[in-house]
């Protein structure tokens, strides 16, 4: 079993992995290369084996891993080993694959001075936003962006300050490139939110000129306000 400490790439955005252990665990099982028993897991990622059983048992349930059972000799109970499902593990290696590419590109984009930087890592959001065609739907800013979020796989809260992100498809990769990847993300953000609000009215003293929107908000990204979650602080804007 290999020994590296990275959180796994892997179904990030899944309810079973809103634990941070959880990630640990289907981290070790992603870089094994055979089935590994409980207590060799739990050593590998340094927790008691009891807690190892624990978070196994909590990725079985959650259908994202599987049990197989080892015989050894011809006394004693075979062992319960642990591994991926196979389509985890092919999900694994293509959310691998997309990781080094972002890497990759990110690095490009911070080779760039801060200007280029900040002004194609905003249009890049900007872009994404476009990309996934967001109907408003008579939706409120905040619901709008609640739902794109939930979608993208970031998890989202709502907290007194805004919103709390549980979660994030790109988590290694932002440890790693913050300035690019969450400035793409606070792009993302406040396009979603923009929608298509309407314009001020060219003469806000004709009674009959359209109103100005009195839904705006504004956003900024908090990029791991918390060890495990990021915060999007919003407020109105009139």
């Amino acid at each position: 079993m290999r020994s590296t400490e990275d959180e796994p790439a892997a179904l990030a955005s899944s309810a079973a992995l809103a634990s941070p252990a959880r990630r640990r665990v289907l981290g070790a099982l992603e870089r094994s290369d055979e089935p590994v028993e409980a207590a060799e897991l739990a050593e590998s990622i340094g927790v008691h084996v009891t807690t190892a059983r624990f978070h196994l048992d909590q990725l079985v349930d959650a259908g994202v891993v599987e049990t197989t059972t080892r015989h050894r000799g011809r006394r004693g109970r075979p062992r319960l080993q642990y591994a991926l499902v196979d389509a985890v593990a092919a999900r694994a290696r293509d959310e691998r694959s997309r990781d080094r590419l972002i890497d990759v590109l990110a690095a490009a984009l911070e080779g760039q001075g801060s200007e280029t930087r900040a002004r194609l890592s905003s249009e890049a959001g900007q872009n994404w936003a476009a990309s996934l065609s967001v109907p408003s739907g008579g939706d409120a800013p905040t619901e709008r962006l609640v739902r794109v979020l939930d979608e993208l796989g970031f998890a989202p809260e709502r907290v007194p300050e805004g919103l709390s992100l549980h979660a994030c498809p790109f988590r290694d990769s932002a440890r790693r490139h913050r300035g690019v990847i969450c400035a793409v993300h606070e792009s993302l953000i406040r396009e979603v939110l923009a929608g298509d609000a309407p314009d001020a009215p060219d003469d806000p003293d004709d009674p009959d000129a359209p109103a100005a929107s009195d839904s705006r908000v504004e956003a900024r990204l908090l990029p791991f306000a918390a060890p495990d979650r990021c915060l999007v602080a919003l407020s109105a804007v009139r």
